[in-house]
């Protein structure tokens, strides 16, 4: 059921359709957490781009090290 799910959101990902349910991906018996996490960015990046992500990235490095991280005007 994993590969069902992960290939249709991919597809929905990709193609922009709508086949993947709401409903289908927060049914903890259907779909484990870490493949809900891995949909969850896939579609982030595809519709912010890989900047957001490398932007999160850099500010929790910066959080783990103590830095404090200003807001971009």
């Amino acid at each position: 059921m994993e590969q069902y799910i992960l290939f249709h959101a991919a597809k929905d990902a990709y193609h922009g359709t709508k086949h993947i349910r709401l409903s289908e991906l927060t049914d903890r018996e259907l779909v484990p957490d870490e493949i809900l996490r891995l949909i969850v960015n896939a579609f982030v990046i595809e519709r912010y781009g890989m900047d957001i992500v490398e932007q999160k990235m850099c500010e929790e490095i910066l959080e783990e090290r103590n830095y404090t991280v200003l807001a971009q005007s």
